[in-house]
């Protein structure tokens, strides 16, 4: 009998010393304070998802959950047609494509600085490339009443 449960007493004291106490996600951080809007008006451009440097912001998921390949097509707006948080700061915005072929791809890469508390969109725009597989972009700041 003793020696079940000292072997009780060491599985519930190696269970609980394993726990670390980030355990729990914390949820409590501030929202991004500036915001942006993504548009690909690219005439017979692709489907393409946007990046903000390394990070994607926008994508479409099938009914499975399994990220699409069509993005954000020719004449839509992504996220939408709402604005997505980002942090203030110096950002290399790209259009990537999101098809099988060539995914990932960038079509037009903007630098820019997004400033706090103010809301951006960023365009793609023009006739879309298909042998140099580019378009032109640009970012303009919407101002918006507060």
């Amino acid at each position: 009998m003793n020696r079940f449960r000292s072997i009780a007493v060491l599985l519930c004291a190696t269970v609980l010393s394993s726990c670390e106490k980030n355990a729990v996600q914390d949820i409590t951080a501030p929202l991004p304070t500036a915001r942006i809007k993504f548009f690909n008006f690219g005439v017979n451009a692709p489907g393409v998802n946007f990046y903000a440097n390394e990070v994607k912001l926008t994508a479409i998921s099938s009914s499975t959950g399994i990220e699409s390949t069509t993005g954000t097509a020719a004449g839509s707006v992504a996220g939408g047609g709402f604005y997505s948080g980002i942090a203030p700061g110096q950002y290399s915005l790209s259009a990537r494509i999101a098809a099988a072929t060539d995914k990932d791809f960038s079509v037009t890469k903007v630098t820019t600085t997004i400033a706090d508390a103010k809301f951006y969109s960023f365009y793609t725009s023009g006739i879309y490339d298909a042998t140099g597989k580019s378009v032109e972009g640009f970012v303009v700041e919407d101002p918006l009443p507060p």
